[in-house]
Order: structure tokens, then sequence, then C-alpha cells
């Protein structure tokens, strides 16, 4: 019981992690994507054709493309570390009361 307790502890501290990281990466993107839009716009305003600028922005869109792949790497990983903490709960609290019974 002690083990089960303690398992389903870090299983826990394991999803709250994953999801302080989610937090943390879907910030970068959304700044990501607002740098964009700003480059984006003064290519539009500016009729800009500057290599530079618009190789700025490539980067920044293959960036914004990558991090989002591994936003939705750590979601999928979050729902399924999730899925086997109420999997797990479940199995503890069905081994709980069959002990208590």
């Amino acid at each position: 019981l002690v083990n089960a307790m303690q398992d389903y502890v870090q299983v826990e501290e394991d999803v709250c992690d994953l999801e302080s990281h989610d937090i943390n990466v879907h910030k970068a993107v959304h700044d990501m994507m607002r740098e964009y839009q700003q480059i984006y716009e003064e290519i539009q305003r500016e009729k800009l054709t500057d290599p530079v600028t618009i190789e700025n922005l490539c980067n920044i869109e293959k960036e914004i493309q990558l991090e989002n792949f591994e936003y939705q790497k750590l979601l999928a990983e979050k729902e399924l570390k999730t899925k086997h903490l109420r999997e797990y709960m479940n199995e503890t609290e069905r081994e709980l009361k069959h002990t208590i019974d």
C-alpha cells in the first residue's frame, strides 16, 4: 500500500511537471508567433525584399513549427500519463476496497 501511494504521488508529480513545461512551451510558441506576425506585417507594410529579413521570417516560421511539434508531443505524453494515473488510481481504489472488505 505504501509503495502504491509512493508510485501514485510520483506519477502525479510527473503530470504536474509536464503541465508546467506544457505552459512554458505554449508561451514560447505564442511569443514566436507574435514576433513572426510583426516581421510579416513589416514586410507587407514596407514592401521589403531584404533577403535577411525574409530569411529571419523563414527561420522563425521553422522554429514555430518545431516548437509546435514539440508542444503536440508533450501534450500527447501528458494525456498518456494522465490516463495511466487515472487507471492506477482506480486500481489502487479497488485494492483498498478489497483490503477493507
